[in-house]
């Protein structure tokens, strides 16, 4: 089945570095407009990396045929996309000229990130195509969304199940692309779920029940919308009666009115035909500017050796590290398990005296597992399979990173700082360092946080949101003295608003997820107005406090993937606050999704995931309240927040 991706949606009209000219001529047709994309790798590729070998051994199926290297893979997955964005928008639309970029080059003005996560699941800021945070209120609902300008993230790769699988040359490759173009540039909501409970969905005024239609069918070019169902529809909904299941989706609880309709008010020169035109493909112009030769290979096969738990999964990393072994850069690979028979490609090894591989792990306790190549007589070769012995820390570090907001006038504001909190709940930790590491970039140096109420406090200043990336990693190792340090990686996510912002304020990011990643959307309304705006930052969680004795419910045999913590905050005045019940935030319907293709590479049903929540040190079943099995998504019920976050999961029933 295919998985429908989650994402984002915001405000419309200054469009960053995108000329955009609209004309109706005597014969009433549009000028096309084109967008000039930015499109950065987190890595560097190289020209016969083991990704074409992998769609092989890790059994993709059908959708293995990625072909010819990966930079002209993507790029016949762009012209593809191109391709798609005119036909659903009648040939009124198209990208323009590409410029594609390596190593993370150029990656803070990217439209288009592409990160080398096998696990990573597609997603965008609505309406990030701006230049500048841009308010705008419905005239149909009178919502009012503040857009802020964002990018595109992509993984390596996307079958519709996971990022391992699926060339963008492919249909749900580049088809996804389409979709997330849909809410960066035209502003568009999604439509595959009811706003107001989260249930399941598909907008359609036909009554048509699109994962039901078969791929041979000949309406299928006909269904509304791709906002709904992107693999088997072609068009935006241009309208029609209402009474549908379009009615109760996010983009008619924003907008009020028909995708179509959206497009022509951020886009007037678009002409109204819904009548499906014949479109021709049209050759990008594509530049790759630094990219001379590429190496032979920049891969490396990595494989968990265990001997300790079955089923246990973590996160791994590619790991460049300096003369004196602190971080270099950070390049996450996606999750791995224990019990796979197939190794994973990690991307970006360029010089294995240099990189390393290091794969986090946890146990349902909070034990704390490290496979590193480090370990091993070579730090990571290239052309021999390396299996990375896993081995139980003798500490069990617990973090949380929390964002900072400084508002900026006008109801908007900014990121400017991460709150890194971490305690040793082993208590043998007498010292930490910390790093700070963006996707795309170089880590900053390593520092000495500060020890406060039993934990290592440290903050890192991004002045003015400068440095800060949407997606990075916090690099943590002990620093006892005579002893050989023990360490840890997180990756977080920053989101947009959550709560009243998505009514009145900074518009959310509804995305993410691979491993469980967090989906927040307001269920209830703040009592106060002095609220402006909130963001959301989720993180891979290494869990805290969890109790040794009892930690998974009975009928529970275990976790999938990483836990993930929730960090939502809300700018207030001159000041940022973490969301708290006791202040009258509302309480938070949590949606997480999962990446189906770990789920089925464990042999683990999907009807017997259930969620968790974290609670005085022990996982508890909450109760789901909707489920999509073909969307790969549970939801719960409105969930209050104490000021210090929350950490979830989504355990497996015996």
């Amino acid at each position: 089945m295919r998985r429908l991706v989650q994402c984002m949606l915001f405000l419309p009209l200054l469009l960053a570095g995108f000329p955009a000219t609209v004309a109706k001529t005597a014969e009433t047709k549009a000028t096309p407009i084109t967008f000039n994309v930015t499109v950065s790798l987190e890595w560097q590729p190289g020209t016969g990396d083991l990704v074409q070998k992998d769609l092989l051994t890790s059994q993709c199926g059908s959708t293995a045929s990625a072909g010819g290297n990966y930079l002209n893979e993507l790029v016949a997955g762009l012209n593809q996309a191109s391709n798609y964005l005119a036909l659903y928008t009648n040939n009124q639309m198209r990208l323009g000229t590409v410029s594609i970029y390596t190593g993370g080059a150029n990656w803070s003005s990217a439209n288009i990130r592409v990160l080398a996560d096998s696990s990573y699941r597609p997603k965008s800021f609505v309406g990030g195509i701006v230049t500048a945070p841009m308010t705008y209120a419905s005239p149909h609902t009178g919502r009012s969304q503040t857009f802020y300008p964002g990018a595109i993230h992509l993984g390596r790769l996307w079958d519709g199940t996971g990022a391992r699988c699926g060339g963008w040359s492919m249909s749900d490759g580049y088809r996804t692309i389409g979709h997330e173009w849909a809410h960066y540039a035209l502003y568009l909501y999604d439509e595959y779920y009811r706003q107001t409970d989260l249930a399941p969905t598909y907008c359609t005024t036909t009554g048509r029940h699109l994962p039901g239609i078969p791929a041979s069918d000949p309406a299928i070019p006909a269904t509304d919308s791709l906002m709904a169902y992107h693999y088997r529809a072609g068009q935006v909904w241009h309208g029609g009666a209402h009474g549908g299941t379009c009615d109760d989706t996010p983009q008619m609880w924003v907008h009020g009115e028909s995708d179509w309709d959206t497009v022509k008010r951020f886009y007037p020169g678009v002409l109204s035909s819904d009548t499906a035109t014949e479109v021709e493909s049209v050759p990008l112009s594509v530049s790759m500017p630094g990219i001379s030769a590429l190496p032979l290979n920049s891969s490396a096969n990595v494989k968990v050796r265990n001997l300790i738990a079955p089923k246990l999964t973590g996160s791994g990393y590619m790991v460049r590290v300096n003369t004196d072994k602190s971080p270099q850069r950070i390049i996450g690979q996606g999750s791995l398990a224990t019990d796979e028979i197939a190794p994973l490609p990690f991307l970006g090894v360029e010089d294995p005296a240099k990189d390393r591989a290091v794969v986090v792990m946890y146990d349902a306790t909070g034990a704390h597992f490290v496979a590193d190549s480090d370990a091993t007589p070579l730090t990571i070769g290239q052309t021999s399979l390396n299996e990375l012995p896993l081995q139980r820390t003798s500490w069990k570090p617990c973090m949380s990173i929390t964002p900072t907001l400084t508002p900026t006038g006008s109801g908007t504001s900014l990121v400017t700082q991460l709150v890194v909190k971490l305690r040793d709940c082993a208590g043998v930790t007498g010292s930490v360092r910390l790093a700070y590491c963006p996707s795309g970039g170089i880590c900053q140096p390593l520092v000495t946080p500060t020890l406060s109420g039993g934990s290592f406090v440290h903050t890192f200043n991004f002045p003015g949101g400068v440095g800060l990336t949407e997606y990075g990693y916090i690099y943590a190792r002990t620093a006892d003295s005579g002893e050989e340090p023990e360490e840890t990686i997180a990756w977080y996510q920053l989101a947009g608003g959550v709560g009243p912002a998505t009514i009145t304020g900074h518009a959310p990011l509804l995305e993410r997820t691979v491993d469980p990643s967090a989906d927040v959307t307001s269920m209830a309304m703040a009592g106060t107005n002095n609220k402006t705006d909130s963001y959301l930052l989720y993180s891979s969680a290494i869990p805290a406090h969890l109790s040794s004795t009892g930690p998974l419910p009975t009928n529970v045999a275990g976790i999938i993937d990483t836990p993930i913590d929730v960090q939502p905050v809300v700018s207030s005045g001159t000041g940022s606050l973490t969301w708290s019940a006791t202040r009258y935030d509302p309480a938070l319907a949590i949606r997480l999704s999962y990446n189906q293709d770990l789920v089925s590479r464990l042999r683990i049903s999907e009807d017997r995931l259930v969620l968790l929540r974290l609670e005085q040190g022990v996982w508890k079943v909450i109760q789901t309240r909707q489920r999509s099995i073909p969307l790969d998504w549970i939801a719960t019920g409105l969930q209050t927040f104490n000021g210090t976050g929350a950490t979830f999961a989504l355990g497996y029933l015996k």
